[in-house]
């Protein structure tokens, strides 16, 4: 015994990856991001994906990854530096489905090449590999590794590939179709899918349009389906600094433009076991209430790389349910007695290469609340990279592989007083009571959709029903209350203030409030905070003031205000500077203050004693007090002349006279 286990012993030491654990091909992608791999779930039909963090493992960052279907393992290139000015190693690992890495072969190359995107052949004869400069990652040539690793000593061979239109390349990814084994990558520099032919050392990039929508694929991937899918990030502002996280994008096979399908993590490289006969099951609606209908998709995918012939889709539905129809069968098959039954067996089935849906409509019948669990099977299969001819459908939202799909059985109900309780004069409101089409809907006026507009006040209901219960809610609705007055009409002069302080009525909360000068009908101001405006109108001017409610009602009112142009200025006739505080400054005032451009003051004999410039009225620092160069003057008569610009830009020339007196 004790030899037998150190002959094992040696074998795994000296074989390492004849004792890794073999992952299970079941389609799902398989990624790293620096030292962390992840398994991925995609939902189609939602466009959704589910990240499933799996093993840390301990190695430097990894990248060129790549899926084995003969072995079930994944070959990956670790890119390493013993220092920071030394050449880059390069060696070919085996990853297994606990972390686990095996060595296989180190690489002999020029050591400024960095390995970036891998993929193996259907085979699993060749591992392929891309890479790029260390400088840079557009180059007029690209070093294509390839591997055989059924050889003995694991062949290398450094291939240079040059782009077939065009000078520059950037290829980070790599795979190859599952069926026919074409070597497909994606060119960063040109943004579009590319080929390569390896015996003519050809990057063909002139097969796809440019898809100026994605910056770069870190990694592509078929799944099970056939469906090419890449993850990879859309261009970014160099603002940003920080890479923005992945997104799935989901090419066309026939013409390579890829739809943004969801987001994901930032992924280094991604890689996948396509080779396999899939089979997903969804439910719509996944919730629902008793005696009501079901649609279940059976999504079936072949890339096994045999048509599979004399296949049977077998399901059990809960006893309460009964089949209603195949809507959608392109696999041919015979039905035997499955419609009217709560057993499905479509035999003879023949599942081309590809993926296509069979689609199956039931009635659920009473089923008990809560949750039921659906899985169908497929027999017959017969695959080379999965043991078993048996397959069980798959819930694509979830991590766990081929796991049942949940039905959720719920109460019936309705609730109106999710519906807006009010509506506006002269309006409507819609009332809706939709909770799912399996259901029948009853108003209090009779009819029978899912929705009723209604234009009065007034107490509405609706019920629901399915063929064994029924559930009624109602509600009362209002005309909303809403009004503004900003006052009547006023007449003021010019410079007056004016604090327009409208007064609002309003069942709701106010959403909105803005303020107009009319007749222009963009708002000058416009906040929630702004219910009063201060405004000093230099023209006849109207103000209009709306607001708008939280249920969309508006009112508005409008303001006329009048502008007396009232350039009057009152200059005195006489004036005292003596110093007795009365009226010892000669100065013109007004109601508002006027700016003054000029203020002279001549003798009799014409000699200017005064002067003033840019000052204003009501103000007597800026008047005259009787002196001249600091020298008192002589009582008697004096000439003044004035020039005067009004707020409204109005400029006025005034002459005239005041007497001084001791």
């Amino acid at each position: 015994m004790l030899r037998q286990l150190f002959c094992i012993y040696l074998i795994c030491f000296y074989f390492h990856s004849y004792c890794q654990k073999s992952f299970e091909c079941t389609g799902q992608p398989f990624a790293f991001r620096l030292d962390t791999f992840y398994s991925l779930q995609m939902n189609i039909e939602q466009k959704e994906s589910i990240i499933c963090k799996q093993e840390q493992v301990t190695f430097e960052k990894t990248n060129a990854l790549a899926y084995r279907p003969t072995d079930n393992l994944i070959y990956f290139i670790e890119n390493s530096k013993f220092n920071p000015a030394g050449p880059l190693v390069k060696k070919l690992y085996r990853l297994d489905a606990q972390g686990n890495k095996a060595f296989i072969a180190e690489i002999f190359d020029n050591f400024q090449i960095k390995y970036t995107g891998a993929a193996i052949s259907p085979d699993g004869r060749f591992f392929y590999a891309v890479g790029h400069s260390m400088i840079t990652n557009r180059t007029d040539s690209i070093s294509f590794l390839q591997i055989d690793l059924e050889s003995s000593s694991f062949n290398a061979s450094n291939i240079t590939l040059f782009p077939k239109s065009g000078k520059y390349l950037g290829l980070e990814s790599l795979v190859c179709h599952p069926i026919t084994g074409q070597i497909i990558a994606f060119d960063d520099y040109s943004n579009r899918l590319v080929t390569i032919d390896v015996e003519k050392q050809l990057v063909i990039n002139d097969l796809f349009p440019v898809q100026s929508q994605i910056d770069f694929i870190s990694g592509l991937f078929f799944d099970a389906f056939g469906e090419l899918f890449g993850i990879g990030r859309a261009p970014q502002s160099p603002d940003i600094g920080v890479p923005t996280p992945s997104k799935y994008y989901k090419f066309d096979s026939l013409n390579g433009i890829g739809e943004e399908f969801a987001p994901s993590i930032h992924i280094d490289d991604v890689c996948s076991c396509p080779n396999i006969v899939a089979l997903e099951q969804s439910i719509a609606p996944s919730i629902t209430f008793p005696c009501t209908e079901a649609t279940i998709t059976y999504r079936l995918g072949n890339i096994s790389g045999e048509i599979q012939e004399n296949v049977t889709l077998k399901q059990t539905f809960p006893l309460q349910s009964i089949i209603l129809d195949i809507v959608h069968n392109p696999f041919g098959g015979d039905l035997g007695s499955s419609i009217g039954t709560n057993q499905l067996n479509i035999s003879g089935l023949t599942i081309p290469l590809g993926g296509d849906s069979i689609v199956v409509k039931i009635s659920l019948g009473e089923l008990p609340l809560g949750n039921h669990n659906f899985q169908a099977e497929l027999q017959g299969i017969e695959q080379p990279y999965r043991s078993g001819s048996i397959v069980l459908s798959d819930d694509s939202r979830t991590c766990e592989l081929m796991d049942p799909t949940v039905l959720n059985i719920v109460p019936l109900y309705v609730d109106l007083e999710n519906n807006q309780h009010f509506f506006c004069k002269d309006g409507s409101i819609l009332l809706d009571a939709n909770v799912s089409d399996a259901i029948t809907y009853e108003w209090n006026d009779g009819s029978t959709n899912s929705s009723l507009e209604v234009f009065s006040s007034g107490l509405y209901f609706v019920t629901v029903s399915t063929g064994c219960e029924f559930y009624r809610d109602s509600i009362f609705v209002t005309e909303a209350d809403i009004g503004v007055n900003l006052g009547q009409d006023l007449q003021i002069d010019l410079g007056d203030k004016v604090d327009l302080k409208p007064e609002i009525v309003s069942t709701g909360d106010i959403a909105k409030i803005k303020w107009f000068l009319l007749p222009d009908t963009t708002a000058f101001q416009e906040c929630l905070s702004c219910i009063s405006l201060s405004i000093d109108p230099l023209e006849n001017s109207s103000y209009a003031f709306l607001v708008v409610d939280q249920f969309g009602c508006i009112s508005l009112d409008t303001i006329n205000i009048r502008v007396n142009k009232n350039y009057k200025i009152h200059f005195p006739n006489i004036f005292s500077p003596n110093g007795d505080g009365l009226n010892d400054v000669f100065f013109p005032s007004s109601k508002h203050p006027v700016d003054i451009l000029s203020f002279l003051v001549f003798d009799r004999w014409g000699n200017q004693i005064f002067m003033l410039e840019n000052g204003t009225t009501n103000d007597p620092t800026m008047g005259w007090d009787g002196k001249t160069n600091g020298r008192d003057l002589l009582p008697g008569s004096y000439i003044w002349k004035i020039v005067l610009s009004f707020k409204d830009g109005t400029s006025q020339s005034l002459v005239g006279d005041v007497f001084l007196v001791k």
